[in-house]
């Protein structure tokens, strides 16, 4: 019989299941297996990009809740036609409320998409402005931003949120990230995905109109409505 574990750094994994068609013993790998493979090859390029997963890469199906506003459905069809359709597609995942899997959906997304061998960059929107408006920038600055000119999909985080984002009375980092979005969304257009729990119509209220209006003409806003209390947060986590 076919060993059907295998020890790696201290932890055991079952790499077959046995099946038994016609009276015959049959193996293949298990779910467990894959999600390991696909960590190993996948992770590192998910981790440089600043994408974390804890136990295992998810997917679309991991996705706990009733997705009451049916977004499921219109993700899976941008993951599936990204390159004929959504290169130049812009996402606003937003809710007012914290927990709604809107950040771990659009891990999913860019780890979806790197499997196709596109390329993905994760940053908080607390850190871009930090980074556009360092004066003397560093090598790993410059290469922050060079990536999230450049990659084909890149995830902002935490978006318009004054909780979150340190913008001075002057407001002087705003021009910063107005000129970083134009070029991103417009004439670069290449694909964006904001995430925030401030409603797209209120980003004028510490950002100005400007960034609302382009935001707002940008991107297709998908509201999240599934909270902790609709379901067990554990769940998330589990094979």
């Amino acid at each position: 019989m076919k060993d059907t574990t295998f020890k790696i750094s201290g932890r055991e994994y079952k790499k077959y299941e046995v099946e038994i068609v016609d009276g015959e013993e049959n193996y293949r790998l298990t779910e467990e297996w894959k999600n390991y493979s696909r960590r190993l090859i996948i992770g590192p390029v998910l981790e440089k990009a600043g994408i974390i997963f804890q136990e295992k890469i998810l997917s679309l199906k991991d996705y706990s809740g009733k997705d009451v506003a049916d977004n499921l459905p219109k993700i899976q069809k941008f993951i599936l036609e990204f390159e004929t359709r959504y290169r130049k597609t812009h996402l606003y995942l937003w809710s007012k409320f914290n927990g709604t899997q809107k950040t771990t959906t659009a891990k999913v997304i860019a780890a979806e998409l790197s499997k196709k061998g596109l390329s993905v960059q994760f940053v908080l929107m607390n850190q871009l402005i930090e980074a556009l408006t360092e004066m003397n920038e560093t090598g790993s600055t410059q290469e922050l931003l060079r990536n999230c000119r450049s990659v084909d999909f890149l995830i902002i985080d935490d978006c318009f949120d004054v909780n979150k984002i340190t913008i001075y009375k002057s407001g002087y980092q705003l021009s910063f990230i107005d000129t970083f979005l134009r070029e991103r969304l417009e004439a670069n257009r290449k694909s964006t995905c904001f995430t925030s729990n401030v409603p797209p119509e209120e980003i004028d209220q510490k950002f100005g109109i400007s960034i609302r209006s382009l935001v707002q003409r940008s991107t297709a806003a998908l509201e999240f409505n599934d909270v902790f209390g609709d379901f067990e947060i554990s769940s998330i986590w589990e094979d």
